[in-house]
């Protein structure tokens, strides 16, 4: 658990410090586009997420499955897994300049959407080798050091487009590039640490249903601004995207726990030792929802504030948005564990199924409320389907109910109770800054009486603070 813990540290230095960067560089560049520019580079981010997953299939998956196995030969795997790739993707290049020319008239979106996902396509095969091989080896830090190029190289670039006022097209360019650069320095690290060779088609074994479930998961998030795009405006497509730019930023946490814990939970799935692998998901469940109550609290209270300090004036009617998405955070961090539990105790059908059914739920909540309601309405269709998911996870798994409960039910309990005395007492009229740090005094307080278990955590933190202080 310890070595779990240091994993996620590294790798919660990077991405938090990264995507702070990206953000702050992001954020300036939607002021500088305005609405209906950001709507546009929004969709190239959008079809870059999606298409990068038709370059992986599900391989990051199956790969970290056979290389958590004991005497597995790495070097074979990995070669394997890049040689599938760049098949992959050429195909997927192929067919994406099909749809983009067949859903797209107007040359100057499909220029901007061609500039941007590209050369993402071609960072990403590069990164992601590097990347699963320090995940299965739970070397972290080296994958932290690939994000914070990527992150660092991608807000610079940013920066430097908004201080020579870019037209969007660059932009879009210089955000696609940066991930090359990235992959670049990932197969640099690797190429010193082992030698890629030779072919093991083990990685294939059961492919399908990986492939269909992490692209289901993968396509949740990216269905609102394509669909709505289709059934609203661009300015509406930029707001909603701007609401979501925070939650995402903050979701990196407890996704880069996920990281950290899914090695550990592979190898003790692959062992049977359903005892350990219930009791470090219920540690990775809880460490997950604390963080998820800690993040959506400010957006429930003071998502004007936010939306103005952020983005300013022009974005005010994001705020909404942002208040509904604060329910989403929570849900989110409560899912990725329950997830992952399925798929690492040889349960990825059931996620497969799980994940299909609510890309349809979402597409036709998409369509029916943002049609309404537009970006409201695509915020309400990610709570929903976010909802479902978590149930659907919870009924899946034989332990879900006593991994649910012991993970997360206090946390919830403890959130609901708070949010009610907040909501009578009309928190909103003082200042922001020190409601939240009220909230965040009063549910820590509250944690450390009701949970025995996060006691302990803050009783060995200090014990190993005191003692590093004596050395």
């Amino acid at each position: 658990m310890i070595n779990i813990m240091r994993n996620a540290s590294y790798l919660m230095f990077s991405n938090v410090f990264v995507k702070f960067l990206t953000a702050l560089a992001v954020i300036l560049v939607a002021r500088q586009l305005g609405t209906t520019d950001y709507g546009i580079l929004s969709l190239g981010i959008a079809y870059s997420a999606i298409m990068t997953y038709f370059t992986d299939f599900g391989l990051s998956q199956t790969i970290i499955r056979e290389g958590t196995k004991e005497n597995a030969n790495l070097g074979e795997l990995l070669s394997s897994m890049f040689k599938i790739k760049v098949i992959l993707l050429s195909i997927t290049i192929l067919c994406f300049f099909g749809i983009i020319e067949f859903s797209y008239d107007d040359p100057y979106i499909q220029k901007v959407i061609y500039f941007l996902v590209i050369p993402t396509l071609l960072g990403s095969v590069l990164q992601s080798v590097g990347s699963t091989y320090f995940q299965i080896v739970q070397k972290m830090v080296y994958i932290a050091l690939i994000n914070s190029v990527f992150g660092i190289v991608n807000a610079i670039s940013l920066f430097i487009g908004v201080f020579l006022n870019w037209e969007l097209h660059n932009i879009a360019l210089i955000y696609g590039i940066s991930s090359l650069v990235g992959g670049i320095f990932s197969i640099l690290l690797i190429s010193k640490e082992i030698k890629i060779k030779g072919w093991n088609l083990s990685i294939l074994n059961g492919i399908f249903s990986f492939s269909l479930g992490g692209f289901a998961f993968l396509i949740l998030p990216q269905l609102g601004p394509i669909i709505l795009e289709k059934i609203s405006t661009l300015e509406e497509v930029g707001l909603f995207v701007a609401a979501m730019r925070i939650p995402g930023l903050l979701l990196a946490i407890p996704g880069v726990l996920a990281v950290a814990f899914y090695p550990a939970l592979f190898r003790l799935g692959n062992e049977k030792n359903e005892v350990e692998h219930l009791k470090v998901n219920i540690f990775e469940l809880k460490m997950a929802t604390i963080l998820g109550v800690i993040m959506s609290f400010p957006f429930l209270f003071y998502s004007d504030f936010i939306i103005l300090f952020i983005f300013g004036d022009e974005w005010i009617n994001a705020s909404g948005v942002l208040s509904i998405l604060s329910v989403f955070v929570l849900l989110k961090t409560i899912s990725f564990p329950l997830a992952d539990g399925l798929t690492t105790k040889g349960y990825q059908g059931r996620r497969t199924v799980i994940l299909i059914f609510g890309v349809i739920i979402a597409i036709l909540a998409y369509y029916i409320f943002g049609k309404s309601y537009a970006s409201t309405g695509a915020a309400f269709s990610l709570v929903i389907t976010e909802l479902y998911l978590v149930l659907a996870f919870i009924f899946a798994n034989k332990k879900g109910w006593t991994l649910f409960k012991k993970g997360a039910g206090i946390n919830i309990l403890l959130f609901c109770l708070i949010y009610l005395v907040f909501y009578l007492l009309d928190i909103q009229t003082i200042s922001p800054i020190f409601g939240i740090l009220l909230f965040l005094t009063i549910y820590l307080l509250l944690l450390i009486i009701c949970d025995k278990e996060f006691r302990e955590i803050i009783r060995n933190r200090i014990f190993l603070w005191k003692k590093s202080r004596i050395k």
